[in-house]
């Protein structure tokens, strides 16, 4: 028997656009770990019931934090000089 997948992997892939090969906990965390995302859909910090209470804007927002390559790209991007 296997673990549905969870409502909150489901908002983060739905807001993302991100597709598993299946339909259980299992496929979910794949394709959420694979897009560098935590497997659980849940920002770093938050459990099911603060995501719950974010917009999908700012759920969005510190997922892609979440993700490794996000921080190394931010820091980039601030390196930056702008004229």
């Amino acid at each position: 028997m296997t673990t549905a997948t969870s409502k909150s992997q489901k908002r983060a892939m739905n807001l993302l656009n991100i597709t598993a090969s299946g339909d259980d906990y299992a496929d979910a965390k794949a394709a959420l770990e694979a897009a560098g995302l935590p497997g659980d859909g849940l920002p770093n910090g938050h459990n099911w019931r603060s995501a719950g209470k974010l917009s999908d804007d700012e759920l969005v927002k510190l997922l892609n934090a979440s993700r490794p390559d996000y921080a190394a790209l931010a820091d980039s991007a601030n390196d930056r000089d702008y004229f």
